[in-house]
């Protein structure tokens, strides 16, 4: 079965924002990130040819809007929110890729806000959970 996502108003009586069928492709997962500007939806979704990948929406009144560009994940690797600290010592909450195989950083390409995706990066360790500290040089 599909999984679906559906936005409802934190109000009296429930009333709905957003009941969509899917988003750009089907879901199999998703989160909502703040990058400090507003709020994405991080969507896990898979590709035709059955491979799982990220999406990035935001929120455009109507519904939610993709960037236009998916990052395709490789096997063993995973999405997380966590914490990078930037070169100036301050700790910067990031969208991470894990991997427990590798730990090389990468940026997906494409016109996806810079700060959304500054902390993207491959982990040794995986790192499934909110505030999950990571350490950059």
């Amino acid at each position: 079965m599909a999984k679906r996502l559906f936005i409802y108003h934190l109000a009296p009586g429930l009333p709905p924002k957003w009941l969509g069928s899917r988003l750009s492709k089907p879901m199999t997962d998703f989160c909502f990130f703040y990058n400090g500007e507003k709020t994405h939806l991080v969507s896990t979704e898979m590709t035709r040819d059955g491979r799982e990948c990220v999406n990035v929406y935001y929120w455009d009144q109507f519904g939610f809007t993709g960037y236009g560009e998916y990052y395709l994940l490789r096997e063993g690797e995973t999405v997380a929110e966590g914490y990078l600290r930037k070169k100036n010592g301050a700790w910067q909450k990031s969208l991470l890729i894990t991997e427990n195989a590798r730990a090389d950083a990468r940026k997906p390409p494409g016109r996806l806000p810079g700060n959304l995706w500054e902390g993207f990066i491959v982990c040794q360790a995986l790192l499934r959970t909110i505030g999950t500290t990571v350490t950059t040089s």
